[in-house]
């Protein structure tokens, strides 16, 4: 009776303590309009169009989203700008979600708006015309985040994405930084004393780093970072160089044809990887399997053609449990 009396006791205590954490994410909002071209795209052509859709879009609500589909319970928090023309629209749509918007400013300018343009291939080509969410969110909406379990640090303006990063510093809270060309600069990452992950595209790490992912391993050992480096790779996968074990971890792309999908577009996949990687890992502190999961998740979005359609948990878990009995991806890990 007494061990019985322990457990459950144990399961209420697991039951509250994720009922009150949370996960914050700054990045911006983008109002997307989805244009479908008639051939691949080709310098100096004139080419003829047609609007898909018009919804929700921008890195942050895209990882917001993908975190929220994957597990409710991890609380995502959106601290973005966002413009009164389509506030409504915006919150009305995160908060059916699940995510919580509490956190974010709203402005008397035109709202960010993204043209995204898919061409034959299903390549996605992304025209952004800045709007509110150029402006930095309200401080005093973000300072108290003293729920966090973790932060999303996106492409968010620079004041606001150190503002963060200083508020939990030396915390024990995980840093999950997708700043795309936006605010980073590789000195930042040896100032960072959490627990840190970047995770950049294949040129975004070209750029942070100085040095192509494709190169041998003396190169990537050479890499000055504490933070765990994963590069998303698109069609290729996904590389995890994690320095502290010394190992370099490398995911095939999932074959989605072999799940009986069409790829549609690329747009987006990057986000819904980090949101995710991020839900996962908080889930089971595993970089192979998060990065496993992220990459089931980027490759099924591929197959849906909003920006922000992530999969949701139980379609990730099938994909997964299809790839691994039929080996439509393949996992390698090498010591550096």
């Amino acid at each position: 009776m007494a061990l019985y009396r322990s457990i459950h006791l144990l399961h209420i205590v697991e039951i509250f303590s994720v009922m009150f954490l949370a996960i914050y994410i700054a990045g911006r909002v983008n109002i997307d309009t989805i244009v479908e071209v008639d051939d691949i795209f080709l310098s100096g052509r004139k080419y003829v169009g047609r609007v898909i859709s018009e919804c929700i879009g921008g890195s942050g609500a895209n990882i917001a989203i993908a975190i929220a589909r994957f597990n409710k319970k991890l609380n995502p928090k959106l601290i973005a700008s966002i413009g009164r023309d389509y506030a409504d629209y915006i919150i009305d749509m995160l908060s059916s979600e699940g995510v919580d918007t509490s956190k974010m400013s709203i402005y008397s300018y035109m709202s960010g708006r993204a043209y995204v343009f898919i061409d034959k291939r299903c390549e996605a080509t992304i025209v952004t015309i800045p709007g509110a969410n150029e402006y930095p969110p309200d401080r005093d909406r973000y300072m108290d985040i003293s729920d966090a379990n973790a932060l999303v640090v996106a492409n968010i303006d620079r004041a606001t994405a150190l503002n963060l990063m200083n508020i939990v510093r030396g915390l024990d809270i995980p840093i999950f930084l997708d700043p795309g060309k936006s605010w980073f600069s590789v000195d930042y990452l040896n100032s960072i004393e959490n627990k840190c992950f970047i995770l950049p595209n294949r040129y975004e790490f070209r750029e942070i780093f100085g040095i192509d992912v494709d190169r041998n391993l003396q190169d990537i050992h050479a890499i000055d970072s504490r933070c765990i480096v994963v590069v998303k790779l698109g069609a290729e996968g996904a590389v995890a160089i994690d320095k502290n074990s010394w190992e370099v971890i490398k995911v095939s792309p999932l074959d989605i044809e072999g799940l009986g999908l069409k790829a549609k577009t690329t747009a987006g996949c990057g986000d819904i990887f980090t949101g995710v990687f991020t839900a996962r890992y908080l889930e089971s502190r595993d970089i192979v399997d998060s990065i496993e999961y992220a990459s089931i998740a980027a490759g099924l979005k591929r197959s849906k053609i909003l920006s922000s359609d992530a999969p949701i948990r139980e379609e990730i878990e099938d994909a997964l449990t299809s790839a691994r009995r039929r080996g439509l991806m393949s996992i390698t890990i090498r010591k550096l």
